[in-house]
């Protein structure tokens, strides 16, 4: 995001959290599209901690990302199961160290998206109990472009959003294919890819559903 702005970069994919929030602080970025949605969004805590439910997430060692859709999620999760912010010992950590420190037994839980919930898994297996997004949260894929370019250069934003129709279309046809892609990309069993890629609906559109998700987040922030 930050090489967006800065034109580093003239393009990103990520989650509708951080653009909402780089607007907020005004930036002038579009929003040019979204390549899908997701509910990739999840909490993960260790067993053994006496996490079994969400109401044993009181009194925990949790860690968290601020500024992210995971986030905005463990928000509405609280507020959904009648906890407060306060009533947790919340940490702020990159996913990576979250992972590590779930494993040593220094944090109880935390909330991420994936593959940092199901690389965690792979590591604790029976120990852990997994929270989805459920009803709470539906993220989107967004496509980031700076307004400047996006006004300056309209036939080159043409053709990269036809790539992405075009990684669309051979999702759709080849999903066995495009399984094998993601899971060596991120070093994952196929089998784990598969059962992951139903969280996933790849669809390049922009419709009403983003502006009402990143104004709700916005009221959030």
């Amino acid at each position: 995001m930050d090489s967006t702005i800065n034109g580093d970069i003239q393009a990103n994919s990520v989650s509708e959290t951080p653009p909402m929030l780089a607007i907020l602080n005004g930036n002038q970025i579009f929003v040019v599209a979204t390549a899908g949605t997701h509910h990739e969004t999840k909490f993960i805590g260790r067993k053994d901690k006496g996490i079994l439910e969400p109401k044993d997430l009181k009194g925990k060692k949790i860690a968290n990302l601020p500024g992210t859709n995971s986030d905005y999620f463990m928000t509405q999760f609280l507020k959904a199961n009648n906890l407060a912010k306060d009533d947790l010992q919340i940490i702020t950590m990159q996913p990576p160290e979250m992972i590590n420190a779930l494993i040593r037994g220094g944090i109880d839980g935390f909330f991420a998206w994936e593959p940092h919930i199901y690389y965690a898994e792979q590591s604790l297996k029976d120990n852990v109990i997994v929270f989805d997004s459920s009803n709470l949260y539906n993220g989107f894929h967004t496509i980031i472009m700076r307004q400047d370019f996006v006004e300056n250069n309209p036939e080159i934003v043409a053709k990269f959003l036809k790539g992405i129709l075009k990684a669309e279309d051979f999702i759709k046809n080849n999903r066995e294919e495009s399984v094998k892609i993601v899971s060596k990309h991120l070093d994952m069993k196929e089998k784990d890819v598969n059962q992951l890629f139903d969280e996933y609906d790849f669809k390049l559109e922009l419709n009403a559903q983003l502006a009402d998700t990143m104004g709700k987040e916005a009221d959030w922030a």
